[in-house]
């Protein structure tokens, strides 16, 4: 997808040549909207080599809009590059929620899951 790169391996993973230890265990992380929280916390248990799910307790993504009446609402289960795009659409939007942080949040999200 143009304008979202997604790297091989999340900020602060180690490199491939480490060595994991493998879990029995298996850990689910949850926060309200599966975006920040949560998914920070996934990628801690995922880089200390334990097995991990994340969840949100909502019946939707909703990541802020341009005003605290506007949230931008996504479905659970839309990929993080899709909420990228719809969040980039234009040169505005991208000025805006690269400001406000929502557009690396989403860049992050597409590099752990």
């Amino acid at each position: 997808m143009v304008g979202l790169h997604r790297p091989s391996t999340p900020p602060g993973m180690p490199p491939p040549s480490a060595r994991r230890r493998s879990s029995k265990l298996s850990f689910g992380t949850v926060c309200s909207s599966n975006i920040n929280r949560s998914m920070e916390a996934h990628v801690r248990l995922q880089n200390a080599g334990m097995r991990v799910e994340s969840y949100g307790t909502g019946t939707q993504v909703r990541l802020p809009g341009k005003s605290a009446m506007e949230p931008r609402i996504f479905k659970f289960g839309t990929p993080y590059a899709d909420m990228y795009k719809s969040l980039s659409e234009t040169p505005e939007d991208v000025a805006f929620f690269m400001h406000n942080g929502v557009l690396q949040l989403c860049k992050r999200g597409a590099s752990v899951k």
